[in-house]
């Protein structure tokens, strides 16, 4: 008779290829002398397994004995479910074949008969991809890390790593590719190594472990036409070696690197949502290898079927292009197109077979609204600049009527954290804003220069308006300043210049 305590352990996200169970061991008898063993099991499968083992000179009926990975029944082996005499039966584990899968972290594995009596039961810990835990003889006490045998006899023969990969196609010449393959061995992988042969040039570089038995490389981006010779050999810690292809080193595999599609590495809309006449400005960095020859922005107006072509100018390494503005609730589609050259296309956004873009089709066009801006109506922070001579905050009275800010005060992150005012602007006793009109602070508790906090309060301490430094229009820099869109607008926006105490409605 066998004796358990129950232990529980939590596993690290580390292995999460598999459904997660926590390690929960029998507290239990072993109540049946049935000569049927649990003998190997793989965890990081796909799908997991368990392999039983009948060491009785009869056929053991397996109907109705139940398995799970804890202490609670969670799989029925159905009616008419035999295994032979010194037989083997593999069971596939996943949630919707079983209700259960195996922990890639380790856990317990358990059998009981059709009467509820526990057959067998084994505890197991973390395992690599591609090796399974099994009894070192059928049916034995010994268990060893070995590689699988499921529905066959167990062995503990030295075998060479097992490598899968597939081989490398499609590359070209504007992208790295970074090269993933799986090596497993039961006596574990010492190193894996990428051999290349470009011409003359031979290259010999270690794959990088990646944990699990995963192993990468990142290939940089190649000449188009180079053709290039490879392989992949595992070594593992015996001194065994496999190779990808098995025919390597002698038989290696090819390919040829081709002249691949132009790359946007990014595109900048000056703003994604435009007011009334607004401008839509396109900058945008595009690579080839080759060199990019062209780049167009294309663009229809509502249900317009007709597009209008812009032919986007280079300047310092950026291309360049404008939507002239459009009136409210226009609905703008765009896209872009980069020609390299040697004539081959790529469009902004990616077309694919399939995809949901299609270049000819404007309904599946990326898209621009343009939308009037909704307004607050009353006093506003209205502008700010962080890193002038001085800085300064721009107040606004967006409001139909003057309003008396006396004793207004306005302040910054540092300030309210410290809880100390002193350094706080106060406006002086007397002051009013007329309706439509500027006021210019320019604080001493001086601003960041990228972000911060600023608040406007009244004579009564009561907030009126605030700007945290999380909203400030995103990349914004010190080489800007931060305004409403328009006066007493809901929407910020960066600028290259200042409208210090003017309006902020032409923009500039």
């Amino acid at each position: 008779m066998k004796k358990y305590i129950i232990i529980l352990l939590a596993f690290p996200l580390l292995f999460a290829q598999c459904v997660k169970d926590e390690l929960l061991i029998l507290e239990e008898e072993q109540t049946s002398d049935l000569e049927l063993y649990i003998n190997e099991i793989l965890s990081t499968g796909d799908p997991d397994w368990v392999e039983f083992y009948n060491a009785t000179n009869a056929e053991i009926d397996l109907s109705g004995f139940k398995v799970s990975d804890n202490e609670t029944p969670k799989y029925t082996f159905p009616d008419g479910t035999k295994i032979a005499s010194k037989g083997y039966l593999k069971l596939e584990c996943s949630t919707a074949l079983t209700a259960f899968a195996l922990s890639s972290g380790g856990e317990d594995v358990n059998l009981w008969d059709k009467d509820g009596n526990l057959v067998d039961h084994i505890e197991f810990d973390a395992l690599d991809a591609g090796v399974s835990y099994g009894r070192s003889t059928d049916g034995g006490e010994a268990w060893a890390n070995m590689s699988p045998t499921p529905a066959a006899a167990n062995s503990l023969v030295n075998n060479p790593p097992v490598i899968t990969a597939v081989a490398i196609a499609g590359l070209n010449d504007n992208e790295s590719f970074t090269y993933k393959i799986l090596a497993t061995d039961a006596d574990g992988i010492n190193n894996v190594k990428l051999f290349f042969q470009i011409g003359s040039d031979v290259i010999f570089v270690e794959m990088a472990p990646l944990g699990g038995g995963e192993f990468s490389y990142k290939i940089p981006a190649l000449e188009a036409g180079a053709s290039v010779a490879y392989y992949i050999v595992a070594t593992d810690n015996s001194g065994k070696k496999s190779y990808f292809p098995e025919t390597a080193p002698e038989t290696k595999n090819t390919f040829t690197v081709q002249n691949g599609l132009p790359v946007f590495n990014s595109v900048e809309l000056s703003n994604e949502n435009p007011s009334n006449a607004e401008a839509i400005d396109f900058t945008v960095e595009a690579y080839d290898k080759t060199g990019v020859k062209e780049v167009r922005l294309y663009y229809a107006l509502n249900d317009e079927t007709a597009k209008t072509t812009v032919i986007m100018t280079l300047s310092d390494g950026k291309w360049i292009g404008t939507i002239p503005g459009q009136a409210d609730e226009t609905v703008i589609h765009y896209y872009l197109r980069a020609e390299d050259q040697a004539g081959l296309k790529m469009y902004y956004p990616e077309e694919t077979e399939g995809g949901s873009f299609d270049h000819d089709v404007i309904s599946t066009w990326l898209t621009v609204n343009v939308a009037p801006l909704e307004l607050v109506n009353g006093l506003v922070i209205n502008e700010i600049d962080s890193d002038g001579t001085p800085d300064f905050i721009e107040l606004y009275n967006g409001t139909t009527a003057a309003i008396d800010i006396s004793g207004y005060r306005v302040y910054d992150a540092g300030i309210l954290s410290s809880g100390d005012y002193t350094n706080a602007f106060v406006v002086p006793n007397g002051t009013t804003i007329a309706a439509g009109a500027y006021y210019v602070i320019e604080p001493a508790f001086g601003l960041s220069k990228t972000s911060d906090d600023v608040y406007l309060e009244n004579a009564s301490n009561v907030k009126i308006d605030e700007l945290l430094g999380a909203n400030w229009p995103a990349a914004f820099t010190d080489a800007y300043v931060i305004a409403r869109k328009k006066d007493a607008a809901k929407v910020w926006e960066r600028r290259i210049a200042e409208t210090k105490g003017t309006t902020n409605n032409l923009k500039k």
